[in-house]
């Protein structure tokens, strides 16, 4: 399958246009299943994401046809091939975007320390204690033959 490459740009009018789609059918009353279930929208958001990029990505192909034979790349083609093929729709979907989730979790792996000083390396020791004990303090008790304190400047 040869497809165009994916851009931020382009992903976020993707989702822009799924939760449009979304608004039209809930007003339309055309939301399939339980509209009010709130796993049954995140399902048809994730569709209406899957059928946008397919639509948006999908170039070319080989071997993609029905019983007549191959069948060409076209919006009503593969608008059939996501909706048909649960499956294939779901492994277009992570296959398309798995560089764009690899980037990000590689991102995530070489975040900033804390401190701001780069990269945080792997922590290698212990935790240290939270409480320490003191040692304990003897009474301070005047000498006998120490000088008192002297406030002048020799």
């Amino acid at each position: 399958m040869q497809v165009r490459p994916l851009t931020t740009p382009v992903y976020n009018l993707i989702q822009a246009r799924a939760l449009e789609l979304m608004g039209q059918l809930e007003d339309d009353g055309e939301l399939p299943l339980d509209g009010a279930n709130q796993t049954v929208r995140e399902a048809l958001y994730r569709a209406l994401i899957t059928k946008g990029l397919a639509l948006y990505a999908i170039l070319a192909w080989e071997g993609i046809g029905d019983a007549d034979g191959l069948v060409p790349v076209t919006p009503a083609t593969i608008e059939a091939l996501i909706d048909g093929q649960p499956v294939l729709a779901q492994v277009f979907h992570h296959a398309y975007l798995e560089p764009l989730t690899m980037v990000d979790a590689e991102k995530n792996a070489s975040a900033p320390a804390p401190g701001g000083s780069g990269a945080a390396g792997e922590t290698i020791a212990a935790d240290a204690a939270t409480t320490v004990r003191l040692a304990p303090v003897a009474a301070k008790t005047p000498k006998a033959n120490a000088a008192p304190p002297s406030n002048t400047l020799l």
